[in-house]
C-alpha cells in the first residue's frame, strides 16, 4: 500500500512539474535598454494562469522611484513588478518574484511592439516601454520613471 502511494505521489509531482515547465514555455520574455527592465506575457489564454492573459514587467531595484508605495507585508518586497491583464486596471505587484527572462529574454527596441491576447507592448526610446490592455489601461516604464496608466471610469 505504502509502495503503491509513494509512486501515485510520484506520478503526481512528476505531473506538477510538467505543468509548470509548459507554463514557463508559453511566456513571452522581452526586455528594454540593457535589461534593467525586464517583461514576460502570456499571448494566448491557453496556459495562463486562470486562462487570463497578462503582461507583466519588472524594474531594476536601483531604478524604483514609483509613488506606488507598498505596504504590510509587501514593503519588503522591491515593489518593482508592474502588470496588466486582458481586463481591469494595471497596477503594482506585491512580490518578490521578477518577470525577467535571462537569456530567453528578446531585446526590445524603439517602436517595437509585442502583444498577446488583449494586451501589447511596446518599445519607448533606448530603455522604456509601454504596455495596455484593449482597455487602454497600463504602464510605462522608462529609466528612473514609472507610471500607472489606468483610466478613469
Amino acid at each position: 500500500m505504502l509502495k503503491k502511494t509513494l509512486i501515485t505521489f510520484g506520478l503526481g509531482l512528476f505531473s506538477m512539474c510538467a505543468m509548470a515547465e509548459d507554463f514557463v514555455d508559453d511566456l513571452i520574455y522581452f526586455h528594454v535598454g540593457e535589461g534593467d527592465i525586464g517583461c514576460a506575457g502570456w499571448p494566448t489564454k491557453k496556459g495562463a494562469p486562470n486562462g487570463i492573459t497578462f503582461v507583466g514587467c519588472s524594474v531594476n531595484s536601483e531604478l524604483i522611484t514609483h509613488k506606488y508605495k507598498l505596504y504590510g507585508e509587501c514593503a519588503a518586497s522591491s515593489g518593482g513588478n508592474f502588470s496588466v491583464s486582458e481586463r481591469g486596471k494595471a497596477g503594482v505587484e506585491c512580490s518578490f518574484d521578477t518577470y525577467s527572462g535571462g537569456e530567453n529574454s528578446k531585446k526590445l527596441k524603439k517602436g517595437e511592439v509585442v502583444s498577446g491576447y488583449n494586451w501589447q507592448c511596446k518599445g519607448v526610446g533606448n530603455d522604456g516601454v509601454i504596455c495596455k490592455n484593449k482597455e487602454g489601461n497600463g504602464f510605462l516604464l522608462k529609466g528612473r520613471k514609472q507610471v500607472v496608466l489606468n483610466k478613469k471610469r
